[in-house]
């Protein structure tokens, strides 16, 4: 009764959880963010459990094993934005009809796949195989426990990824496997094979959370350019000033945040066709976000303006400045700015002045400006 409680809590808060994440989220499905590439994730997820088909010839696995919840746990390893591979575990406490109580676990290793990891909301699919085990506890002197082991032929997962940050997703998932019962014992007993081993399957729905550790977070890739929303807000001509690689930020800001920031006019900016933050360009949106925080210009609006270089057509030069102008965004959201406070275009290379590699990097910029 237990553990159908807690079962039936785990699924209530997911229920609940669910719908407030995907409304948070819905509002920025357009936006891209960097993807996670050569990095590790770590796993960790609980929810509702419950085994359907034969344990063995004459025994329903429900006789044996009924609801409960699983806690599972696994490391994998990002390869690049779309795939990972790694190792993953279930444990699982079930109610029991002829025992005291029932227990299992599953080993194995996983694949995964993500079919939207530049979007805050990633469908993803894993497809795992290992090994399972069952136990039939009994708390009494005289009735032995039972054991069962056997293959955890496929599992099949599929979940919903709600990026919170660049580097935590929490998700919603369902899952089911194919389980094949092999080797069975009673009271510690050395393991017999079941003569006639029948498959059964184990569902699984609940709440799972991923976190990036290391590694790199790649952009969105060329061929992702047609999915971004370019706007072309009308812009109003402010003086700049250039103070980080990637970064100018309008005087009139400056002033109002009283921030005195060291001139970057000769740093690189924005690499050719990519749209990732540099270290340096970090500290200076932290004091931005700062400022329009718990600053002078709190609760004010900004507008991002993001630029590219003259070469290539003005076309994806638009949706590279859109892109860019996203980064920044994305950054300032994490650190407390609403994201309705946020005005974002690009001018492509409308305004681009350069006509050699030095000058071209002066172009490749985000302008950061006060919203009026």
């Amino acid at each position: 009764m237990k553990t159908k409680f807690a079962a039936a809590s785990i699924a209530a808060i997911v229920l609940a959880f669910a719908p407030r994440a995907h409304a948070q989220s819905a509002e920025q499905t357009g936006r891209l963010l960097p993807a996670p590439a050569r990095a590790l994730e770590i796993v960790v997820g609980t929810g509702y459990t419950q085994g359907f088909g034969m344990l063995q010839p004459g025994v329903d696995m429900r006789s044996v094993a009924e609801a409960g919840v699983g806690i599972d746990a696994g490391v994998m390893y990002r390869i690049d934005p779309r795939w990972s591979v790694g190792v993953v575990g279930e444990y699982d406490e079930l109610e029991a009809e002829r025992a005291t109580a029932a227990r299992g676990f599953t080993a194995g290793v996983a694949a995964a796949f993500h079919a939207a990891p530049y979007r805050r909301l990633d469908p993803w699919v894993q497809l795992a195989t290992g090994y399972r085990g069952l136990w039939e506890v009994h708390t009494d002197a005289i009735t032995p426990d039972v054991a069962t082991h056997g293959l955890e032929l496929a599992k099949l997962t599929v979940g919903l990824d709600m990026r919170a940050t660049r580097d935590v997703a929490i998700a919603p998932v369902i899952g089911a496997d194919l389980t094949l019962p092999l080797w069975q014992s009673v009271g510690g007993s050395t393991a017999n094979a079941i003569s006639d081993p029948r498959v059964a399957t184990f569902v699984f729905a609940g709440i799972q959370a991923r976190f990036d550790v290391g590694g790199e977070r790649v952009a969105p890739e060329r061929h992702e350019n047609e999915n971004v929303v370019v706007t072309q807000a009308r812009v109003r001509q402010q003086p700049v000033r250039p103070v980080s690689p990637s970064i100018n930020v309008s005087e009139q800001l400056l002033a109002k945040c009283n921030m005195d920031l060291d001139d970057a006019g000769k740093a690189p900016k924005f690499d050719f066709d990519k749209s990732d933050l540099l270290p340096a360009d970090l500290a200076v949106l932290k004091k931005i976000a700062e400022c329009f925080t718990t600053g002078p210009l709190e609760g004010k609006g900004l507008l991002l303006v993001g630029r590219a270089d003259p070469r290539g057509t003005i076309e994806n030069n638009d949706r590279l400045g859109m892109r860019r102008a996203d980064s920044v965004s994305g950054f300032l959201e994490q650190n407390g700015i609403e994201e309705r406070r946020i005005e974002r275009t690009s001018r492509g290379k409308r305004d681009a002045t350069g006509h050699d590699e030095a000058t071209w990097a002066v172009d490749r910029r985000v302008d950061v400006l006060q919203n009026e």
